[in-house]
C-alpha cells in the first residue's frame, strides 16, 4: 500500500453505470448512493453516466474509456451493477495509488471443496458465506500467502473488471504504445465522447489455451504486456448478487485456510 497521502480534491472519478435496458440491482444502487455522498464529503469530484442501450459489454467499457479521455477525469471506476460494496472500499482503491487496482468478489456459486473443508471441522463458522466462494481472479498459493501475511496490494495476472479503478495514466500509456487499437465510433449514444475510442477491452481467443476470453482478460493481459500490473486490495469485502448474495473477502479466506 502506498504511504503517499492522497489529496482527494485532485481526484476526479468517471463512474459509468452499465446496465442493459436500464436494469441494476437495488443493493448496487444503494451502494452507489452512499459512494456519491462519501465522495462529496471527501471533496472527490464524481461524475456518473448511464449506458443503458449497449448490449456489448466490451464496447461499453471501451466507450467508458472514451468518455474519461474526453474530459479531465483522473480515474475511471468500474463497478458491475450486481455488486454490493462499501463506499469506503473505493477509498482503499484510491489510496493504493496504483494505476490499476481492484477488489475481488465471489463467483456466483458455493465452492464444494471449501464447503467440505469447513464441514470437516464439525461446525460451519458463522461467517461461512465469506469463506465458501471462489474469486474473480487468478492467484497462486504464494500470492494467497502474501494476503495471509498482510501484504496489500498484491499483484495478480488477472482480475475481473467488476470492481476496478483505472488511472488515466494507464490508459494514456496503452494508447501511446498501441496506437493501432484506435477505432472509429459509429454509435449515436457515444458521439459526445469525441475521437477517443480504443479497443482496450478486447475479447479474443487465447493463443496458448485456445479458450475464448472475456474483455477482463483482454485488458489485464494487454496492460501487463506493456509493463503494467493488476493490484488487489485483499481486505475489501464485496457481495455478488444472484440467487444469493455471494460474499467474499480474500484476506479472510487466506487467514482461514492458511492458519
Amino acid at each position: 500500500m502506498s504511504n503517499k497521502v492522497i489529496d482527494y480534491s485532485k481526484v476526479n472519478i468517471f463512474y459509468p453505470v452499465i446496465g442493459y435496458t436500464g436494469m441494476v440491482h437495488s443493493d448496487y444502487m444503494m451502494s452507489t448512493i452512499n459512494l456519491i455522498l462519501l465522495a462529496r464529503q471527501k471533496g472527490i469530484k464524481f461524475s456518473m453516466r448511464s449506458i443503458w442501450f449497449e448490449s456489448l459489454i466490451s464496447r461499453a467499457r471501451n466507450s467508458s474509456v472514451a468518455f474519461m479521455l474526453a474530459k479531465d477525469y483522473t480515474h475511471l471506476l468500474f463497478v458491475d451493477t450486481d455488486i454490493v460494496f462499501n463506499a469506503y472500499d473505493v477509498l482503499k482503491l484510491i489510496d493504493a495509488d496504483e494505476e490499476v487496482t481492484v477488489g475481488v468478489y465471489g463467483k456466483k456459486y458455493w465452492s464444494h471443496q471449501k464447503m467440505q473443508s469447513m464441514a470437516s471441522t464439525g461446525q460451519l463458522p458463522d461467517n461461512w458465506r465469506y469463506l465458501a466462494t471462489d474469486f474473480s481472479t487468478e492467484l497462486s498459493q504464494e500470492k494467497i500467502l502474501e494476503a495471509h501475511k498482510g501484504k496489500s496490494p498484491i499483484e495478480t495476472s488477472y482480475a475481473a473488471t467488476g470492481f476496478m479503478l483505472i488511472k488515466r495514466s494507464c490508459v494514456e500509456k496503452i494508447i501511446e504504445k498501441k496506437p493501432e487499437i484506435k477505432y472509429t465510433n459509429d454509435i449515436d449514444g457515444y458521439m459526445d465522447a469525441g475521437d477517443n475510442f480504443y479497443d482496450i477491452f478486447q475479447c479474443k481467443v487465447n493463443p496458448e489455451t485456445k479458450k475464448y476470453e472475456s474483455e477482463d482478460y483482454g485488458f489485464c493481459k494487454l496492460w501487463i504486456s506493456l509493463g503494467g500490473s493488476i493490484n488487489i486490495i485483499p481486505d475489501i469485502s464485496l457481495g455478488h448478487r444472484g440467487f444469493n448474495t455471494y460474499n467474499g473477502n480474500l484476506k479472510l479466506q487466506a487467514n482461514y485456510y492458511n492458519p
